[in-house]
């Protein structure tokens, strides 16, 4: 086997002086574990990294990386390491509010990539779970990805627990439509960082779950965005029954528990008084009915959390010959990934692979 002994930083690349960028040493007859230990930089400070692992033969990527990412390719016990640029970066909104962010870029050449940005759920953030292994996927394909935080999706500055709830309670669709608004055109106006390696009018969002609806309310209207995808989407955002709503407006607040962390999520009375306020411009239904760009509608038929219903609607609703409905048997609502991220599987790596050639054939 072949592994990798040491890292080290580098400023030079073939896509920009500015990138950052790792050499690595190979390591003959080094057999390493599931993750690799941690390199050292040259000034002997330690570098936070872990490792995907990719076998050529229908293995599973094991884990994510906030500032890179080192695939592991090859045949049969034989593993090449490749590296896959990963540059996390901030923006705020013109609400001044923060919006983390990571650009993947593909490897080896200069662009400019076609871009494809990623919106997560509810009770979700841009590391959770498949999202760092979904980028880097489409990157490895030859297209950019760019997964960033909701603004008030609630995650703190650890990247990881929900610990500022305070923001999370006013997650209204108008913030979350600010934030994708936002990340565009910061892309367009080169605040990205690398942002000369990217198209910025071969654009694609791709949402999952609650993300669905910024990227299908934005993305409808935004000439740069060439097309859409749907992971799992919702089709609706009035999604709460009668006898909630008026409990909602009773207390001034909702609560909705989070089973992985065991914390009630409060969610004030503003929430549900911009979905109110908006159901004419929030309606996703006759919205993907004036689509005139390809939209992909990605959905588990055992999904337990947005039923595989609503994908149905979504793609009945969108105008025949530019829309698709990929039914994925016996997925659930993440895929089969959970948090953190303890690999792929056959439902995840079936949305990826659909979702690639649906990517490289329009973008």
């Amino acid at each position: 086997m072949v592994g990798v002994a040491r890292f080290e930083l580098a400023t030079s690349c073939s896509q920009s002086k500015r990138a950052t960028r790792l050499r690595y040493t190979p390591a003959l007859s080094l057999f390493l574990p599931q993750f690799v230990p941690v390199g050292e930089n040259p000034d002997s400070a330690p570098i936070r990294l872990e490792y995907w692992f990719l076998r050529q033969t229908g293995s599973r990527a094991t884990r994510k990386s906030r500032n890179c990412c080192i695939k592991v390719t090859g045949r049969r016990d034989c593993w090449t390491p490749l590296i896959m640029p990963n540059l996390p970066f901030e923006l705020n909104n013109p609400s001044g509010d923060l919006i983390r962010a990571n650009l993947h870029l593909p490897e080896g050449t200069s662009g400019p990539h076609p871009l494809t940005v990623i919106c997560h759920g509810f009770k979700s953030f841009k590391d959770w779970g498949f999202h760092p292994f979904l980028a880097e996927s489409i990157a490895a394909a030859g297209i950019a990805a760019l997964r960033f935080d909701f603004s008030h999706n609630g995650v703190g500055e650890d990247l990881e627990t929900f610990g500022e709830l305070d923001k999370f309670r006013r997650n209204t669709f108008a913030k979350e439509i600010e934030d994708l608004n936002t990340v565009l055109g910061k892309v367009s106006d080169g605040t990205v960082p690398e942002s000369g390696c990217l198209d910025k009018n071969r654009i694609a969002t791709l949402g999952h779950s609650r993300g669905n609806a910024a990227s299908v309310l934005v993305g409808t209207k935004d000439t740069r965005v060439k097309t859409l995808v749907a992971w799992a989407g919702i089709s609706t955002v009035d999604r709460f029954d009668e006898l909630t709503v008026q409990e909602w407006r009773n207390n001034g607040v909702h609560y909705i528990p989070n089973l992985r962390t065991g914390q009630q999520m409060p969610m004030d009375l503003c929430v549900l008084e911009d979905v109110e306020a908006n159901r004419e411009a929030y309606d996703m239904l006759a919205t993907v009915q004036t689509l005139e760009k390809p939209y992909l509608v990605v959905h588990g038929d055992e999904d337990e959390t947005v039923p595989f219903e609503e994908g149905s609607f979504l793609h009945d609703h969108t105008p025949r010959g530019i829309r698709k409905l990929q039914i994925v048997p016996g997925a659930g609502h993440t895929f089969g990934a959970k948090h953190p991220f303890e690999g792929s599987n056959e439902n995840l790596d079936e949305a990826i692979r659909v979702t690639i050639e649906w990517l490289k054939a329009r973008l």
